[in-house]
């Protein structure tokens, strides 16, 4: 997964595409829930990329594993 180039970085990292991947090789049903921190809930002691831009990266990633289950 390419990093941001700028100050601010991505927390999605090959460890979390990793994760998603086996939790959607082992559903029995095909369903995945996956959270995702809102800004608000973020300490921002360091910069990460906004609420938005994870949400992409994260549906990016699941559209690159073929969307295993067909929905998002």
């Amino acid at each position: 997964m390419p990093k941001s180039q700028s100050a601010v970085r991505s927390v999605f990292h090959d460890g979390h595409a990793k994760l998603i991947e086996k939790a959607f090789e082992i559903a029995k049903d095909g369903k995945v829930h996956i959270g995702l921190t809102s800004d608000e809930m973020l300490r921002k002691s360091h910069s990460v990329d906004n609420y938005e831009k994870r949400r992409t990266c994260l549906l990016q990633h699941i559209n690159e594993m073929g969307n295993p289950t067909g929905q998002i």
